[in-house]
């Protein structure tokens, strides 16, 4: 099984009018295919294949990730590895979000290493993924647009353990496993 650690964005936020404007707009980058909105989601830990016998202990695993739920706000444009230059093309997230995903992501694959589960060790960058290219594309100006968008704020209250079957039309990712994260919703001090 192909598998992923992510926090999925929720639809009310994938049917927002920024988000939507978004999308729209790279519709006329060429060479880029966009992510379906229904794939959105910000990875913590990808996995890669995993076999049958370590679905259990991945199950156990991220079980025992306990972090409070918390605030996020979609926030900017951007591309890896840059905007001028890019095959990737992502959407940020806010500041205090970011420093929370990364712990979360940290714990999530602290959890993994403690069962020795595989998953990718390149570091932890918060983002949504919501189009790719096979070419490098220029996004600079749709980047600057986009800086003064409201794109969505939501409350994360879970992290889910994903399957991904690749086909040619695309990715399709079904859950295997939603763990809640605890708490009302906010850490002291993040009420904005």
């Amino acid at each position: 099984m192909r598998a992923f650690v992510a926090v999925d964005i929720p639809q009310e936020v994938r049917e927002s009018e920024g988000l939507r404007h978004v999308l729209e707009g790279l519709k006329g980058v060429p060479g880029l295919k966009l992510v379906s909105p229904s794939a959105l989601h910000i990875t913590l830990a990808f996995m890669g294949e995993i076999a049958e016998n370590q679905v259990a202990a991945t199950l156990d695993a991220l079980s025992s990730v306990k972090e409070p739920a918390f605030q996020i706000s979609l926030r900017g444009l951007g591309g890896f590895p840059r905007n001028q230059s890019c095959r990737v093309v992502w959407l940020g997230v806010d500041e205090d979000a970011a420093t929370l995903l990364q712990s979360l992501a940290e714990n999530v694959r602290r959890a993994l290493d403690l069962k020795a589960l595989p998953y990718d060790k390149k570091p932890f960058t918060a983002h949504v993924t919501v189009a790719r290219s096979k070419i490098p594309v220029d996004i600079k100006a749709a980047a600057k647009e986009v800086d003064t968008l409201a794109l969505g704020r939501f409350l994360a209250k879970e992290f889910r353990l994903k399957q991904s079957v690749l086909r040619a039309e695309g990715p399709t990712y079904s859950d295997v496993a939603v763990f809640p994260l605890e708490g009302t919703g906010l850490r002291p001090g993040l009420e904005k």
